[in-house]
C-alpha cells in the first residue's frame, strides 16, 4: 500500500495522502513518512489512527505527519486545510489559469489589447467578440 503512496506521489508531489493505520504499523510508517517527506517537499500528510495513544501520536508527527485524527469522520474538520493545499498546488494553479484564459471574451490567440487596436483603427470588420454580442437591448 505505502508503495502505491509513493508512486501517486512521484505523479503529483503536492499530493495531501489520507492513510488509515494500526498500532502494529506505525513504525514502518513514520519510516516510510520520513523518506517521503524528505523527497516531497509540498506533500502533505493525514494520519488516520483510532487506537494510537498520545506518544505514537508524536511520533507519527515528528516523522511527517501533518495532521493525525480518530476516524474519517474527523477528516471533515480538515477539509478546507486540504482543499487550500491542493487549490494552491502548481498542477492545479496552471488549470486554473487554463481555465480563466479559456472563458474570457476574446478569441484564444489575440490578447484584448489586439481587439482594441482594432477597434480603435476603426476596422468595420469587428472582432469575433463584438459580432457574438448584440448590446442594442
Amino acid at each position: 500500500m505505502l508503495s502505491e503512496c509513493a508512486a501517486r506521489l512521484r505523479e503529483n508531489p503536492a499530493s495531501v495522502l489520507v492513510i488509515e493505520t494500526f498500532g502494529d504499523k506505525v513504525t514502518d510508517l513514520c519510516r516510510w513518512l520520513v523518506e517521503q517527506t524528505g523527497r516531497f517537499d509540498d506533500m502533505r500528510s493525514v494520519i488516520v489512527a483510532s487506537s494510537l495513544d498520545r506518544p505514537a501520536e508524536a511520533v507519527l508527527r515528528t516523522a511527517g505527519a501533518h495532521h493525525v485524527v480518530g476516524n474519517v469522520v474527523e477528516l471533515n474538520r480538515l477539509a478546507h486545510w486540504i482543499v487550500r493545499h491542493v487549490a494552491q498546488s502548481p498542477s492545479n494553479r496552471a488549470s486554473v489559469r487554463q481555465w480563466t484564459w479559456a472563458r474570457l471574451p476574446w478569441p484564444t490567440g489575440r490578447s484584448r489589447d489586439a481587439d482594441h487596436a482594432i477597434q480603435s483603427s476603426g476596422s468595420t470588420a469587428g472582432t469575433e467578440w463584438d459580432q457574438k454580442q448584440d448590446f442594442s437591448k
